[in-house]
């Protein structure tokens, strides 16, 4: 009977010895899973914060340059705003268009060139806000210097011109200086807008 008691006493104190160890892996096993589910994320939460911060800093000095630059930003775009309207004014009317075949007939006879056509081309399609462009073609007979005479002279238009073609042909090849039937596409650019220094073009 003694021995008996001995055992039941023994076989107690190894479950409690059990129980013990059973508690002890539960608590690591909690804080492992405190680790897993909470502390993890929260680390990793940091570390995006952390980034977001450097992207933001990196964010603000940009600004603060960009805010550093603007007054030399302002100044440019007003001498930007100058040099164009001082460019549309230069730029003829529509009425002013017409005067351009009298000089383009000055040209001609200073040139030493007959000029045998003068004509409108196809609408353009550009959109300039304030700005017509309209297309002309106008056809010579010259001999060779004469004619490049006359080209230089039509380029000199070219603050509101723009030749688009330029087209020889010659009338007699045997001939060591022949007449040459030149014809030329260009572009005229008319102000259509209201007064550009009293606040743009319409």
């Amino acid at each position: 009977m003694k021995q008996l008691g001995f055992l039941k006493n023994i076989k107690f104190k190894l479950k409690q010895r059990d129980l013990a160890i059973i508690i002890a892996l539960l608590c690591i096993a909690a804080v492992a899973s405190w680790w897993q589910f909470m502390r993890q994320p929260s680390m990793d939460r940091i570390a995006n914060l952390k980034t977001e911060i450097v992207s933001i800093e990196k964010d603000i000095d940009v600004a603060n340059r960009a805010k550093r630059e603007l007054p030399s930003l302002r100044t440019e775009i007003e001498e930007l705003e100058q040099e164009r309207v001082a460019f549309l004014r230069e730029l003829p009317t529509e009425n002013e268009v017409a005067q351009l075949v009298g000089r383009l007939r000055t040209a001609a006879a200073s040139s030493d060139v007959l000029m045998t056509q003068v004509g409108t081309g196809a609408n353009i399609n550009e959109s300039i806000q304030g700005v017509r462009p309209l297309a002309f073609n106008v056809s010579t007979l010259g001999k060779y210097p004469n004619t490049l005479a006359f080209l230089r002279q039509l380029e000199s238009f070219q603050r509101f011109t723009k030749i688009t073609q330029v087209g020889f042909s010659v009338d007699n090849q045997g001939d060591a200086n022949p007449e040459l039937s030149t014809g030329y596409d260009f572009i005229v650019y008319a102000f259509v807008g209201r007064d550009p220094g009293a606040g743009g073009t319409e």
